[in-house]
């Protein structure tokens, strides 16, 4: 329950509350189950306060400081933490939905199952921070930072992580169907993830674990793959025009009505790739290696193999007008 005090004090005046915290640094806070809804905290400085369960529905938090807080379970519907410090705050089952967070920093905070669906949080940052299940529907993370950010069963259906920046993030199970990632960085771990119908156009996937995961019908266009591990991973009817596979692992994956035009897969792994009705005029697979690749109907005009290790392959009724490089 909340000290009804201190709860008085803080909605009388920002600068009468943060005036008499200045003075009193060893009480503590508590304003856990308050009704602040549409109250202005702009500059409030609620470093280390319990929060827990409080209403802050279409409140203003625009630079304040919430380092360490405790808001586990609160209420933060539209409310704007424009500029706000939530340093290693606990969000857990925290509602943000259509909050405002632009340029805010989430470092190392926990927000396991907590909910930001279509909340703005563009150009913040949430390195390291702990998204475990949490939702992001339709959330805007426009040049978002996070780096080392755990998304593990997340969901970023329909989001927008335009330039974000992913380095290092945990992304198994993480469902990014229809979401936007165009010029993003994602040298991350995305092991099972869904990313059905999502925009990766020219995204960079460098070295990426995207073992299992479901990129079918995701836009891949220019994006950079190379060394990426894709074994066993769905990309059929992906486009994948002018897209950088280079030394990829795509063993075993789902590759059937994929758009491959002018794409580099010199020395990927194709081992049991099912590329059946592929299109990949022009591609550059010098190298690469088709061992037990289908390859069933494949358009493969254009297509350079050279070198290409075709053991076992089946080129049953694919147009090979103008390859090179076949035996």
């Amino acid at each position: 329950m909340a000290d009804q005090e201190q709860v008085k004090l803080l909605l009388e005046s920002v600068g009468g509350w943060n005036k008499w915290r200045g003075q009193n640094l060893n009480v503590s806070i508590d304003l856990s189950g308050a009704d602040l809804r549409s109250a202005n905290l702009s500059g409030a400085y609620l470093k280390k306060a319990n929060l827990t369960g409080a209403n802050l529905t279409g409140a203003t938090l625009t630079n304040a400081y919430l380092h360490d807080a405790n808001l586990t379970g609160a209420t933060l519907t539209a409310a704007n933490f424009t500029f706000a410090i939530l340093t290693r705050a606990s969000l857990p089952d925290a509602n943000f939905s259509r909050a405002i967070l632009t340029r805010s920093d989430l470092t190392k905070a926990d927000l396991t199952s907590a909910i930001l669906t279509r909340a703005s949080v563009s150009n913040a940052n949430l390195t390291n921070a702990n998204l475990c299940n949490a939702d992001l529907r339709e959330a805007n993370l426009t040049e978002t930072h996070l780096s080392g950010a755990n998304l593990r069963e997340a969901n970023l259906t329909g989001g927008i992580l335009t330039g974000g920046i992913l380095t290092g993030a945990i992304l198994y199970g993480t469902n990014l169907t229809s979401a936007n990632l165009t010029n993003a960085s994602l040298r991350a771990i995305l092991v099972g993830a869904n990313i059905q119908g999502a925009n990766l156009s020219r995204v960079w996937l460098t070295g990426v674990n995207l073992c299992n995961a479901d990129l079918s019908y995701a836009d891949l266009s220019g994006a950079c793959l190379a060394n990426a591990n894709l074994t066993n991973a769905n990309l059929a009817n992906a486009n994948l025009t002018d897209a950088n596979l280079r030394e990829a692992n795509l063993t075993d994956a789902i590759l059937a009505g994929a758009n491959f035009t002018m794409a580099g897969l010199r020395e990927a792994n194709l081992t049991g790739a099912n590329l059946t009705g592929a299109n990949l005029t022009g591609a550059n697979l010098t190298s690469a290696i088709l061992t037990r690749a289908n390859l069933t109907s494949a358009i493969l005009t254009r297509a350079n193999f050279t070198n290409a290790i075709l053991t076992g392959a089946d080129f049953s009724g694919a147009d090979l007008t103008r390859a090179t490089g076949l035996p």
